[in-house]
């Protein structure tokens, strides 16, 4: 089931770009046929627009996406051994910093991450667990740097 799901994700944007180059390709040969050109051009403008604005709402939702994870995780083990005080903070520049008793001791990078078979997105940190990290439950196990 992931499998199609994938194959559709990528199946549904080529075939919407391929109808977007037909069109333009309509208007552009068949402009002296005003009747074929006219309702290609005006079909064209239509999928632009709504191109832009499907892209327009994903960068604000890849926003709220991102406004979810950022703060502060609680860090269970730092390098092999217990890390009582520890805690990750992540950055809107995609880094995070780890702090022990409110001072910098480390940092490394962090990135979104969503798949077809679990609900919503979920934290992946360098140097981390190779598990999934959700952002309601706000703790790391490990980071080995």
């Amino acid at each position: 089931m992931a499998a199609v799901a994938i194959l559709l994700g990528y199946l549904i944007p080529i075939t919407y770009i391929l109808v977007m180059l037909l069109s333009l390709y309509c208007v552009v040969r068949m402009r002296k046929r005003l009747a074929i050109a006219i309702p290609a051009a005006l079909f064209f403008i239509f999928l632009l627009i709504t191109a832009v604005l499907f892209i327009k709402t994903g960068i604000k939702q890849q926003d709220k996406d991102l406004q979810a994870l950022l703060g502060y995780y609680t860090l269970t083990s730092l390098d092999g051994q217990d890390c009582p005080n520890c805690l990750v903070r992540l950055n809107d520049n995609y880094e995070y910093d780890i702090l022990k008793d409110d001072q910098v001791i480390g940092h490394g990078k962090w990135w979104m991450e969503s798949a077809v078979d679990l609900p919503g997105k979920y934290l992946k940190i360098e140097n981390g667990p190779a598990g999934v990290i959700w952002p309601q439950i706000r703790t790391i196990d490990y980071i080995n740097r």
